[in-house]
């Protein structure tokens, strides 16, 4: 009795230990959210301007039709991720933070897959198990992938990646093959219409649907194989009807002319989502890591193909070899389109949501190799395959976490950015700002119609200000906005004012969301003028020396200005309510009087 009630007790502590090795694993997802939450901004950022802003306008509008679902986006056609896009409009009268959060979401349904296929090929439950999933979430939700995580029309390419993921989930599974191959052709579908990397949807699968041989007489399995590829010649030849190649894009040659720079922009893509952009030794450490985690797969692939007769070992492998063989494709694919616009375009951290899968496929593959590598007499498969990903775990986290830590500050920074481009966007009506055609879109002149369209129709939040009198959103009672000062004015010449001050946010731990400057009128009205530059270096909250903390700065062309003695004043502005309150220090300046200057 007394071993029973032991056994039951031990058992009791090993489903606990498995619970919390569950939720240690989903740890990197929880964090990745709270980042996207605490940073994410609602605006629409460059191609969201081209690709959703006129679609949304047109619906709102009743005037869509089929051919704007299906026009060409770059290279792609948007077809399913446009069908998202305006549900999530909808639903939200266009929140851009609800599309970050659905990419999110979608990046959790490609962990669940993973796991599904980790279920498939690997077996029993345990925390050997669970190790490979933390691991395998450290790199879905790295924050190296930050463009993914803020710019929310990279959901066009988790759509893909999700289809993807799940159909090699399925096709690894005990369901039927008609099964297999119908939900598998839906998916593939999905991701060839979102984009064109989605081919591989139709591609990938093959191997892990087709390779088992059919039973003698049964003819099933090559009649679905038929439609499989009937399927992907039919969704091809649609794709491409009509097709144009994007202009402004470079040629495709320039990959197979330049075979060296190509080799060092594929390892670049490869070792980005470890090595910290600012390392002085960038690209070698990139491109050694790149090199490193190909060999390792190129090693793991050559080995079981030498043990390709022992079927259990293929049946584990194949899966994982084909998530491997994704990244690569992908990487070539990213290659061959974008080296033309030089080696940077490796560093894209949108590219990271790509790139992670060859590191995860070895996650799986190593273990495998290391236990069929196993000496039974000295250690067991399990040992070795759990001291494997033991050092695994050790060298990613290192790795991760310089990484990481450069790619929070950048999310940090990306958020001040678009803050800015958001208040210049509120104000476009009153004054012209470079915040607009840096972050917001390409050009203002590009955006300016389409953005009082959206302002009107109520998709942009808060619309665009028609008045540049800052009494009108003062909260003068609302001292829990922020807090801050107007330190200094200095004239430079005759052509500029250079400001310099401080602002916090008590609410958000961070800096108010923006800093408007404006002139007194002769009436006493304060008329907006520009939107200060907070992408300064210290973010941390004011102690002693408040001026060196969360400081702000511009240089205001006098040409904005009216001539005669003028007294300026910052005020910190609450993007979202589109309320302000003016901060102390307001400062007189001498602004000459020429020709044409307002009165």
């Amino acid at each position: 009795m007394a071993v029973r009630v032991r056994r039951r007790g031990s058992d009791e502590s090993r489903r606990r230990l498995l619970y919390l090795g569950f939720v240690v694993a989903w740890a990197p997802a929880v964090a990745t959210l709270e980042l996207i939450l605490r940073y994410g901004v609602d605006l629409p950022f460059y191609d969201q301007w081209v690709a959703e802003a006129p679609l949304f306008a047109k619906i709102w509008r009743h005037q869509s039709t089929v051919a704007d679902f299906w026009a060409q986006h770059n290279e792609h056609r948007m077809v399913f991720p446009k069908l998202v896009y305006v549900a999530l409009a909808w639903a939200t009268h266009w929140n851009v933070r609800a599309e970050l959060v659905a990419t999110w979401a979608l990046v959790c349904i490609v962990s669940v897959a993973i796991r599904r296929c980790q279920r498939s090929t690997v077996g029993a439950e345990g925390w050997l198990r669970m190790l490979q999933l933390l691991l395998a979430n450290i790199l879905l939700f790295s924050p190296a992938a930050f463009e993914t995580w803020l710019w929310a029309i990279s959901l066009v390419n988790i759509l893909q990646v999700t289809c993807i993921l799940c159909s090699l989930a399925l096709a690894c599974s005990a369901a039927p093959l008609r099964m297999k191959v119908g939900c598998g052709a839906a998916l593939a579908l999905v991701a060839t219409f979102s984009t064109i990397n989605g081919f591989l949807g139709w591609l990938l699968p093959l191997p892990l649907l087709f390779l088992q041989p059919a039973p003698a007489g049964d003819r099933a399995q090559r009649r679905l194989f038929i439609v499989w590829m009937i399927a992907f010649i039919v969704s091809a030849m649609a794709y491409f009807s009509g097709y144009e190649k994007p202009s402004g894009h470079p040629s495709l040659l320039t990959a197979f002319a330049n075979p060296i720079d190509a080799a060092q922009f594929l390892l670049v893509y490869f070792g980005n989502p470890f090595t910290p952009l600012t390392h002085p030794r960038y690209t070698s450490i990139a491109q050694l890591i790149g090199g490193v985690l190909l060999a390792l797969y190129i090693g793991a692939c050559s080995y079981i193909l030498y043990r390709r007769s022992n079927p259990a070992l293929l049946n584990r492998s194949l899966v994982w070899i084909v998530v491997g063989l994704y990244s690569l494709l992908n990487g070539l694919s990213v290659t061959v389109s974008r080296l033309g616009f030089g080696p940077m375009a490796a560093t894209w951290s949108r590219y990271v949501s790509y790139s992670i899968f060859l590191p995860l496929a070895l996650v799986f593959l190593l273990p495998i190799v290391a236990s069929d590598l196993a000496d039974d007499g000295r250690r067991s498969p399990s040992q070795l395959a759990a001291g494997v990903l033991i050092v695994v775990l050790v060298v990613l986290l290192v790795f991760d976490l310089f990484k990481a830590s450069e790619a929070v500050a950048i999310m940090r920074l990306t958020r001040v950015r678009r803050l800015q481009g958001k208040a210049a966007l509120l104000y476009v009506d009153a004054f012209r700002d470079e915040s607009i055609k840096t972050y917001v879109s390409r050009t203002d002149t590009d955006i300016r119609p389409i953005a009082d369209d959206l302002s009107m129709l109520g998709l942009l939040h808060p619309p665009i200000l028609k008045t540049a009198r800052m009494q009108d959103i003062e909260r003068a009672t609302a001292t829990e906005m922020a807090s801050g000062a107007l330190d200094r004015a200095t004239q430079t010449g005759t052509d500029r004012v250079a400001l310099r001050g401080w602002t916090w946010n008590p609410r958000t731990g961070m800096p108010a969301d923006a800093v408007i400057v404006s002139y007194e009128a002769a009436n006493g009205d304060s008329i907006a003028c520009a939107v200060a530059d907070m992408t300064l270096d210290s973010f941390e909250p004011p102690g002693e020396s408040k001026t060196a903390a969360a400081a702000w700065q511009l240089e205001l062309p006098t040409e904005r200005l009216p001539g005669g003695t003028l007294r300026l004043c910052a005020w910190a502005l609450d993007i979202d309510r589109a309320a302000a309150i003016r901060l102390p220090g307001c400062r007189d300046v001498v602004v000459p009087t020429r020709p044409g200057s307002r009165p």
